[in-house]
């Protein structure tokens, strides 16, 4: 598990650095009501739940998921054959054409000049780093 908490740790952390450097207006991130639907066979139970959201409420500062077996009514799906839907709290959703062209735009005001289907076959640093 400690390699999937890291994981979540420099998603965290990119993810906050890159609103810092765009801007929550620029970056197309929206939050989303979002979950998980799980079959007969399969089921979490709040004890198996609580246990990941401790190590993820320092990320969070919330519980990230949420058994809720209403929401699959409220969807409009069947509840034959569910057993259980499951919350993501902080679930988002980028709109990565919009991510883009933002990054594109910050880029170029900061001077830098991106080039694409260029093929880079050398390079020579200067006293400066580039």
């Amino acid at each position: 598990m400690d390699d999937s908490i890291q994981l979540i740790e420099r998603r965290v952390k990119g993810l906050e650095n890159h609103l810092k450097r765009l801007g929550s207006d620029k970056k197309g991130y929206l939050k989303t009501c979002d979950g998980e639907i799980f079959f007969d066979e399969e089921f979490y139970d709040d004890n198996e739940l609580n246990i990941v959201n401790q190590h993820l409420y320092q990320f969070f500062d919330q519980d990230v998921f949420k058994s809720n077996f209403s929401k699959i009514s409220e969807f409009g799906f069947n509840t034959d054959g569910i057993s259980q839907f499951i919350s993501k709290t902080p679930e988002r959703q980028l709109y990565t054409v919009k991510m883009m062209q933002n990054l594109w735009h910050n880029a170029a005001s900061l001077g830098i000049i991106i080039m694409n289907g260029t093929e880079v076959v050398g390079y020579t640093e200067t006293s400066l780093g580039y």
